[in-house]
C-alpha cells in the first residue's frame, strides 16, 4: 500500500486562508461553522472540559470548498503566502 499523507490545518491557518481568498473569518466563526457542519472541511475531534474544542480541518477539502465558491472569472490566487503583487494576473493554485 502507498504511503498516503492527508496533511491538517489548524484553525489559525483556515482562517488564513479564508482571508487570503477575501472571505472575512474570526476564529470563533470559523469554528462555530465546522462544529455545526456549515463549513464541510473539518469536524470536531474533542470538547475538552472547559469547552475547548478540538479540530480536523483537511487542506483540499477546505481549498476545494473555496474554489468553488470562487467567481467564474476570478484570476487571484488563494494561496496565503502570497504578497499582493505576487497574485496580480496569477490564477488559483491548489496548496496541499
Amino acid at each position: 500500500m502507498p504511503h498516503i499523507y492527508v496533511g491538517h490545518m489548524t484553525i489559525h491557518d483556515a482562517c488564513k486562508a479564508f482571508r487570503a481568498a477575501g472571505i472575512p473569518v474570526s476564529t470563533k466563526s470559523m469554528a462555530d461553522g465546522i462544529a455545526s457542519g456549515r463549513y464541510s472541511f473539518g469536524r470536531v475531534v474533542s470538547v475538552g472540559p472547559n469547552g475547548n474544542r478540538k479540530f480536523e480541518i483537511f487542506p483540499r477539502d477546505l481549498y476545494d470548498w473555496l474554489a468553488g465558491k470562487a467567481a467564474p472569472n476570478l484570476d487571484q490566487s488563494i494561496d496565503p503566502e502570497k504578497s499582493d503583487e505576487e497574485e496580480k494576473g496569477s490564477e488559483i493554485q491548489w496548496i496541499t
